[in-house]
């Protein structure tokens, strides 16, 4: 998968995982963070946006938590 596709994968569940208020807010301080490892489990952290997109994480906004329906789907990570 290009990187271009994985940016578009990342915004589209983005949407799907936060509120408008979420996305409308400044992305400065912590937030969930959605992550697959090479298993494929899938698992919320709370980190700040920088250290999601660098763990290939869905970032759900500042000040979102981790809970049940935190995560959804998060997109494979790219390869190559």
């Amino acid at each position: 998968m290009n990187v271009r596709r994985h940016r578009v994968s990342l915004l589209i569940g983005a949407l799907v995982c936060c509120t408008g208020s979420a996305l409308a807010q400044p992305s400065t301080g912590s937030g969930a963070c959605c992550t697959r490892d090479s298993a494929g489990a899938i698992t919320c952290t709370v980190s700040t946006l920088q250290a999601c997109l660098a763990a290939h994480g869905l970032w759900c906004g500042p000040n979102t938590t981790c809970g049940a329906n935190s995560c959804p789907t998060p997109p494979p990570p790219p390869t190559g």
